[in-house]
């Protein structure tokens, strides 16, 4: 006895992709992205799905893949290649890594680039002098001074009777 397999066919100069319908367990070979298509079902009738199954078309390519919709990975990934992703948890950057600048004021958690910084630093009253020094310097209101063997930091006060350096919390 002999077994014939028939196989629709897509003609080069036809659409991309699989075609709108397929019979269950019927197969399909689209000569324009080269992909060979399956009918999927448990049924005589229509099939459920339309499975590409091979081909160069029926997968991403090794080497700068395309993926569209969701993509859900498990498990571990390991490579060569993957020496230049960092984890989400802990990354250590190199280069020049950028992120958006937060608006002025910001009291958060998140990252503060160094537009940030010298903006916030800018903005410091010009009376606000630091000394880091171990031995305090004349006392000047508004004036800070960084204990250097104390490891704390002082402000200078004075408040119409006295002068003092008071140490900031």
């Amino acid at each position: 006895m002999t077994d014939t397999i028939r196989i629709k066919r897509r003609a080069v100069g036809g659409a991309v992709g699989p075609p709108a319908t397929l019979a269950a367990a019927e197969v399909a070979f689209n000569e324009q992205d080269n992909t060979l298509y399956y009918g999927g079902g448990n049924s005589a009738g229509a099939a459920t799905s339309i499975f590409s199954i091979g081909g160069p078309g029926a997968f991403a390519r090794l080497a700068s893949p395309t993926f569209t919709g969701t993509v859900t990975i498990s498990g571990t990934i390991t490579g060569a290649g993957m020496a230049v992703y960092a984890l989400l948890a802990g990354p250590t950057f190199t280069g020049v890594p950028a992120a958006p600048t937060a608006t002025s004021g910001t009291n958060t958690t998140q990252l503060a680039t160094t537009q940030f910084v010298t903006t916030a630093v800018g903005a410091v009253s010009a009376s606000a002098v630091a000394t880091i020094a171990d031995v305090a310097p004349s006392i000047v209101h508004g004036r800070l001074w960084f204990d250097s063997i104390a490891s704390r930091l002082y402000i200078g006060y004075n408040d119409g009777n006295t002068t003092q350096w008071v140490a900031v919390a």
